[in-house]
């Protein structure tokens, strides 16, 4: 099967990461795949796929891909994220828009710009309405879609497993957090609940809009690492993994750390609780609550031995989210709408 995935983001992020999981694995599957989108990471992390670089601007972007769809033809033409899909509305005709995936909309985000947000989200209700099918990555996106008016199936992201590291028992505690350093990610948040906390020290992986900020308000045991391209070496630098945003639509650093047998602590926002059983596989606080997430921090600074078990259970709960079950689930849906 031809499949062509169309991403107007190529950062080492989110999205990107699960188009680049997607892309290697339906390549090695034997498959002819295309990823047309900007230049950056994503370009040179996407196996045998091949990479058709689009240009950054909207009509460049709408005149490239309407030139590549004549060129290729190809079967299914698989459109990821807001952005992307604005291009893609306007590149291809009708009977050419097959699937389209959500990856950041969940009934918690918001744009901080009221405006910009009222119109977000009537352009996307709007424009993935002409789509054969939309996407979920979870079942938090999933209701934000169908309150949108939204028929859609949930296809749950996947993760490049991180080998499961040895846990740090010496004090102090290191709490980590990675992301894009941005007001939904909760990083003030988690900086807040640790200010003056004994025996804990935090590094932050990631860089954004909001760095500065943040950086002004950083605390003695604070490390900020920027941009993280060894997440082995940077999970294991720590004792627990937070992850304190006001928004989710899937959790994919969750994963990652959970995947390297690091407790994690979540906020109950979004799609975090469907990845995280609480005292189970990891600790949830209410979004937003500094106090919540302060006790919950000292409880597993406290407590070694709840430290060791929610890290064995998180470590077997994030064996389903594979690229291989990814493929399968997206080829499944290919395969019925290309009849």
């Amino acid at each position: 099967m031809h499949i062509l995935l169309v991403s107007a983001d190529s950062s080492q992020t989110g999205l990107p990461l699960q188009v680049s999981l997607l892309a290697t694995e339906l390549a090695a599957q034997g498959h002819q795949v295309g990823v047309a989108a900007p230049s950056g990471w994503l370009s040179e992390h996407i196996g045998k796929a091949t990479f058709h670089q689009l240009p950054h601007r909207r009509k460049g972007a709408v005149k490239a891909l309407h030139a590549l769809d004549k060129k290729l033809r190809a079967d299914i033409i698989h459109v990821h994220g807001v952005r992307a899909l604005s291009w893609a509305v306007f590149a291809f005709p009708a009977e050419r828009r097959h699937v389209y995936t959500e990856h950041l909309w969940t009934t918690d985000f918001r744009l901080r710009n009221p405006v910009r947000n009222i119109i977000q989200r009537m352009a996307l209700a709007s424009f993935a309405a002409s789509f054969h099918q939309v996407v979920a990555v979870s079942e938090a996106s999933s209701t934000f879609l169908t309150r949108e008016g939204l028929k859609n199936v949930v296809i749950p992201g996947a993760l490049e497993p991180i080998k499961a590291l040895p846990l740090l028992k010496t004090p102090p505690l290191v709490v980590g957090t990675l992301g894009s350093l941005s007001h939904v990610k909760g990083i003030d948040i988690l900086l807040n609940a640790c200010q003056n906390l004994e025996g804990v020290e935090v590094i932050v992986g990631g860089d954004g809009p909001s760095a500065s900020s943040l950086k002004a308000k950083k605390q003695p045991h604070t490390t900020f690492m920027g941009a993280v391209s060894d997440k082995v070496h940077f999970y294991g630098l720590m004792h627990v993994y937070v992850q304190a945003s006001r928004s989710e639509s899937f959790g994919l650093t969750v994963l990652e750390a959970m995947s390297a047998k690091r407790p994690v602590i979540v906020s109950n926002a979004g799609a975090l609780p469907e990845l995280v059983e609480d005292h189970t596989t990891g600790l949830i606080f209410p979004s937003g609550s500094v106090t919540a997430l302060r006790t919950a921090i000292i409880e597993l600074r406290d407590n070694t031995d709840l430290r060791s078990e929610l890290a064995e259970g998180a470590g077997h709960r994030t064996k389903q989210y594979t690229p291989e079950n990814l493929a399968a689930n997206y080829l499944k849906l290919y395969k019925y709408l290309h009849g």
